[in-house]
């Protein structure tokens, strides 16, 4: 068994507690069932073959559904205003990260998005 420290907001480690107690569980036992169980449905209902494709899939339902929509933005977009872009791709490299991976189907014109992020964001990474 792996030792993970697990920061909480306050009022959901208090609701957390109260249903673990109404479950006969200690919260140690709820939040390992509870993890368990969102991994297992993400696992059981992603669609492979929809990833790279735009719009409301079902993975975009599942996603909203399992509330990890922002994770999921948070751990593997780069996407704003140019500085945005800058900046996370920075926060990227600083961590070791040597090689992205980069999908422009989430708009009306990937084209432009791809000459925009070529003439305002790679430049000031050039020299690196």
């Amino acid at each position: 068994m792996a030792r993970y420290a697990l920061n909480l907001p306050v009022a959901l480690k208090q609701e957390a507690e109260l249903v673990a107690k109404q479950q006969g569980v200690s919260l140690n036992q709820f939040i390992q069932w509870a993890v368990a169980e969102k991994v297992g449905q993400l696992l059981r209902e992603y669609q492979y073959g929809e990833h790279l494709v735009p719009g409301h899939t079902s993975n975009y339902h599942l996603a909203s559904k399992l509330g990890i929509t922002n994770y999921l933005l948070d751990r593997f977009t780069i996407a704003g205003t140019p500085e945005d872009c800058r900046a996370r791709v920075a926060a990227l490299r600083d961590v070791g990260v040597c090689n992205l991976c980069l999908s422009f189907s989430g708009g009306p014109d990937p084209a432009l998005y791809v000459r925009r992020f070529g003439a305002e964001v790679l430049p000031a990474f050039e020299h690196e």
